[in-house]
Protein backbone atom coordinates (compact mmCIF):
# COMPACT_ATOMS: atom_id res chain seq x y z
CA UNK A 1 0.00 0.00 0.00
CA UNK A 2 1.79 3.03 -1.24
CA UNK A 3 5.14 1.24 -1.22
CA UNK A 4 4.55 -0.14 2.30
CA UNK A 5 3.65 -3.77 2.90
CA UNK A 6 1.23 -5.10 5.47
CA UNK A 7 2.14 -8.36 7.17
CA UNK A 8 -1.40 -9.70 6.68
CA UNK A 9 -4.78 -8.53 5.47
CA UNK A 10 -7.70 -10.69 6.61
CA UNK A 11 -11.27 -10.66 5.38
CA UNK A 12 -13.33 -11.40 8.48
CA UNK A 13 -16.61 -13.32 8.50
CA UNK A 14 -18.41 -10.01 9.07
CA UNK A 15 -17.09 -8.71 5.72
CA UNK A 16 -14.70 -6.25 7.39
CA UNK A 17 -11.02 -6.22 6.57
CA UNK A 18 -8.33 -6.43 9.24
CA UNK A 19 -4.80 -5.11 8.65
CA UNK A 20 -2.22 -6.93 10.78
CA UNK A 21 1.25 -5.77 11.76
CA UNK A 22 3.47 -8.36 13.46
CA UNK A 23 6.47 -7.34 15.51
CA UNK A 24 8.82 -9.56 17.44
CA UNK A 25 7.67 -11.28 20.61
CA UNK A 26 10.94 -10.21 22.23
CA UNK A 27 10.12 -6.50 21.96
CA UNK A 28 8.99 -4.76 25.09
CA UNK A 29 6.00 -2.50 24.60
CA UNK A 30 7.06 0.16 27.09
CA UNK A 31 10.28 1.73 28.31
CA UNK A 32 11.16 1.82 32.00
CA UNK A 33 9.72 5.35 32.23
CA UNK A 34 6.35 4.01 31.05
CA UNK A 35 6.36 5.56 27.58
CA UNK A 36 5.76 3.37 24.49
CA UNK A 37 8.89 1.75 23.13
CA UNK A 38 10.25 2.68 19.67
CA UNK A 39 9.07 -0.64 18.19
CA UNK A 40 5.50 -0.05 19.34
CA UNK A 41 5.54 3.52 18.05
CA UNK A 42 6.93 2.34 14.70
CA UNK A 43 4.23 -0.33 14.38
CA UNK A 44 1.52 2.24 15.18
CA UNK A 45 3.05 4.57 12.58
CA UNK A 46 2.96 1.84 9.94
CA UNK A 47 -0.73 1.23 10.59
CA UNK A 48 -1.43 4.96 10.33
CA UNK A 49 0.47 5.09 7.02
CA UNK A 50 -1.57 2.17 5.60
CA UNK A 51 -4.85 3.75 6.66
CA UNK A 52 -3.88 7.13 5.24
CA UNK A 53 -2.96 5.49 1.93
CA UNK A 54 -6.29 3.64 1.84
CA UNK A 55 -8.18 6.87 2.58
CA UNK A 56 -6.35 8.70 -0.21
CA UNK A 57 -6.53 5.81 -2.73
CA UNK A 58 -9.64 3.84 -1.82
CA UNK A 59 -10.78 2.97 -5.34
CA UNK A 60 -7.24 1.97 -6.37
CA UNK A 61 -6.91 -0.32 -3.32
CA UNK A 62 -10.30 -1.87 -3.99
CA UNK A 63 -9.61 -2.42 -7.69
CA UNK A 64 -5.89 -3.17 -7.94
CA UNK A 65 -5.39 -5.06 -4.67
CA UNK A 66 -8.70 -6.89 -4.95
CA UNK A 67 -9.95 -5.66 -1.58
CA UNK A 68 -13.31 -4.87 -3.11
CA UNK A 69 -15.30 -3.96 -0.01
CA UNK A 70 -12.55 -2.47 2.15
CA UNK A 71 -13.64 0.67 3.95
CA UNK A 72 -11.60 3.86 4.05
CA UNK A 73 -10.88 3.15 7.74
CA UNK A 74 -10.45 -0.61 8.25
CA UNK A 75 -9.72 -2.27 11.57
CA UNK A 76 -6.11 -3.05 12.42
CA UNK A 77 -4.18 -5.25 14.83
CA UNK A 78 -0.64 -4.90 16.14
CA UNK A 79 0.86 -8.03 17.73
CA UNK A 80 4.01 -7.36 19.72
CA UNK A 81 5.82 -8.51 22.86
CA UNK A 82 4.81 -10.72 25.75
CA UNK A 83 2.33 -10.22 28.56
CA UNK A 84 4.98 -10.90 31.21
CA UNK A 85 6.67 -7.58 30.36
CA UNK A 86 3.52 -5.55 31.11
CA UNK A 87 2.75 -3.94 34.44
CA UNK A 88 -0.84 -3.05 35.39
CA UNK A 89 0.03 0.56 34.51
CA UNK A 90 1.25 -0.58 31.07
CA UNK A 91 -2.05 -2.39 30.51
CA UNK A 92 -3.95 0.81 31.33
CA UNK A 93 -1.76 2.71 28.88
CA UNK A 94 -2.50 0.16 26.16
CA UNK A 95 -6.19 0.78 26.74
CA UNK A 96 -5.61 4.53 26.42
CA UNK A 97 -3.66 4.04 23.17
CA UNK A 98 -6.50 1.92 21.80
CA UNK A 99 -9.05 4.55 22.85
CA UNK A 100 -7.14 7.13 20.79
CA UNK A 101 -7.52 4.88 17.73
CA UNK A 102 -10.60 2.73 18.40
CA UNK A 103 -10.16 0.61 15.26
CA UNK A 104 -6.59 -0.36 16.21
CA UNK A 105 -6.10 -3.20 18.69
CA UNK A 106 -2.72 -3.89 20.33
CA UNK A 107 -2.13 -7.42 21.61
CA UNK A 108 0.77 -9.46 22.91
CA UNK A 109 1.50 -12.92 21.53
CA UNK A 110 0.18 -14.32 24.82
CA UNK A 111 -3.11 -12.45 24.26
CA UNK A 112 -3.38 -13.98 20.78
CA UNK A 113 -2.82 -17.48 22.20
CA UNK A 114 -5.45 -16.99 24.91
CA UNK A 115 -7.97 -15.72 22.34
CA UNK A 116 -7.26 -18.70 20.08
CA UNK A 117 -7.79 -21.11 22.98
CA UNK A 118 -11.10 -19.43 23.84
CA UNK A 119 -12.35 -19.67 20.25
CA UNK A 120 -11.42 -23.35 19.97
CA UNK A 121 -13.03 -24.16 23.32
CA UNK A 122 -16.20 -22.31 22.29
CA UNK A 123 -16.40 -24.48 19.19
CA UNK A 124 -15.15 -27.86 20.45
CA UNK A 125 -15.42 -27.66 24.21
CA UNK A 126 -12.60 -27.72 26.76
CA UNK A 127 -9.36 -28.99 25.27
CA UNK A 128 -6.53 -27.51 27.25
CA UNK A 129 -7.14 -28.82 30.76
CA UNK A 130 -9.68 -31.60 30.52
CA UNK A 131 -8.75 -33.19 33.85
CA UNK A 132 -10.18 -36.50 34.98
CA UNK A 133 -9.72 -39.63 32.90
CA UNK A 134 -9.35 -38.99 29.17
CA UNK A 135 -9.81 -41.87 26.73
CA UNK A 136 -8.93 -41.92 23.05
CA UNK A 137 -10.88 -44.12 20.62
CA UNK A 138 -9.69 -45.27 17.19
CA UNK A 139 -11.80 -46.61 14.32
CA UNK A 140 -11.84 -50.43 14.02
CA UNK A 141 -9.99 -50.36 10.69
CA UNK A 142 -6.91 -48.85 12.31
CA UNK A 143 -4.16 -51.41 12.86
CA UNK A 144 -1.60 -50.59 15.53
CA UNK A 145 1.76 -52.21 14.80
CA UNK A 146 4.43 -52.43 17.51
CA UNK A 147 7.70 -50.69 16.69
CA UNK A 148 9.60 -54.00 16.91
CA UNK A 149 7.59 -55.43 13.99
CA UNK A 150 8.47 -52.40 11.88
CA UNK A 151 12.15 -52.72 12.76
CA UNK A 152 12.21 -56.43 11.85
CA UNK A 153 10.64 -55.73 8.46
CA UNK A 154 7.54 -57.81 9.19
CA UNK A 155 5.23 -55.22 7.67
Amino acid sequence: MGGKETDFVFLEATGDYLLVELERSTHKLFRLDGHPNDELNTARGQVIDWKRYIEDNLSTVQRELGLTDISSNPKSLIVIGRTSTLTPENRRKLTSLENESPKTKIMTYDDVLENAKAVIENILGPLWDVGGRTEVYFPREMKIVPATAKEQGNI
